[in-house]
């Protein structure tokens, strides 16, 4: 056996090494965090002492409102203040989405196939690479054997 075949038998036997563990051992990871059920709870139990206190805040001071102008600028603190609130909400809830979204983006980027690609284009080229080499030892050795038979 010739270097180059051995050479060959190397190489595509490194290749073929490396896909088989690129495909069992390169899986994405699947123990990213998940979201915390615990975390959400904790928040909306925040969001229901600010609406109690916006609540209680609105009726002490409906309390004390003597006359059609002044209930209208309590409703408008009480309105500042919900929608305070909203926009709270409004961006937990986005936050959240964020974070899953990438979570879910953490967990389907298969890098798999991409090295698999790789790891084939690079085979294919070591063939062509080698092959002309391999053909050309073949061609001189027939050539060799066909000067030293028409010596003798």
């Amino acid at each position: 056996m010739n270097s180059i075949k051995k050479v060959r038998l190397i190489v595509f036997g490194s290749i073929g090494i490396l896909a088989i563990l690129v495909f069992f051992f390169g899986s994405p990871n699947q123990n990213l965090p998940e979201n915390n059920d615990e975390q959400s709870t904790h928040e909306q139990m925040d969001w229901d002492s600010i609406a109690e206190a916006i609540n209680a805040r609105n009726n002490i001071n409906n309390r004390n409102a003597s006359g059609a102008p002044q209930q209208t600028v309590v409703n408008g603190w009480t309105t500042i203040d919900w929608l305070e609130l909203i926009s709270e909400q409004l961006q937990s809830l986005s936050n959240q989405d964020q974070s899953s979204t990438s979570n879910n983006v953490a967990t389907n980027n298969d890098n798999r196939t991409s090295l698999l690609l790789l790891l084939l284009v690079f085979g294919a080229c070591f063939e062509w690479a080698t092959k002309d080499l391999q053909l050309d030892m073949t061609t001189i050795k027939q050539e060799n054997l066909e000067e030293a038979g028409s010596i003798s």
